[in-house]
């Protein structure tokens, strides 16, 4: 028996989930770096209202 070709996913899939983990690790080497330039975002912290 030889085997099929079924169970392969499209090459789209795999190119998205490869550049999906790019980014995340990209990510977390620029923040072990770098760690000012991710200071500044906003990290969704209530704030009081000023009225």
């Amino acid at each position: 028996m030889e085997p099929s070709n079924k169970n392969k996913p499209p090459k789209a899939l795999i190119a998205v989930v490869a550049v999906i983990a790019f980014v995340i690790i990209f990510y977390i080497v620029l923040t072990f770096f770098f760690p000012g330039l991710f200071s500044g975002m906003n990290t969704g912290e209530v704030a009081p209202v000023s009225n």
